[in-house]
């Protein structure tokens, strides 16, 4: 979220010494964008924290780069809630090796928040 901020500070400043308000503007709109997309790639790639109490949970959502409804195995901090890995996934061969990008992992956490969604480990 920090780094969604921080890109829009930046717009805002780049684009108004750039173009005044109207650059200003417009600048905001194109650091949010950038901010967000640079947000989302670091999340997908943090680690799971050492000694962290894990709980599973199965679901099936839909596998937008193969087109198909996929059954996945997601890993959660059982303290936090906040969803961090993908386990299995029933698109993959072996399933237990989960090779792809893990897009489903953004939607999910996008579909399913912590607050409203507890586990229990």
């Amino acid at each position: 979220m920090i780094i969604t901020y921080v890109g829009m500070c930046a717009g805002l400043l780049l684009g108004f010494a750039a173009a005044g308000p109207l650059g200003a503007a417009l600048g905001v709109l194109v650091g949010l964008a950038i901010g967000m997309a640079l947000s989302g790639v670091t999340e997908a790639k943090a680690r799971i924290p050492a000694g962290a109490v894990l709980a599973r949970e199965e679901q099936r959502l839909l596998c937008i780069p193969k087109g198909q409804v996929a059954t996945a195995t997601f890993v959660r901090d059982a303290h936090t809630n906040r969803w961090l890995d993908v386990e299995r996934c029933s698109l993959c061969e072996p399933q237990d090796q989960v090779a792809c990008q893990k897009r489903c992992l953004l939607l999910i956490r996008d579909a399913l928040p912590a607050q409203k969604h507890a586990a229990h480990a």
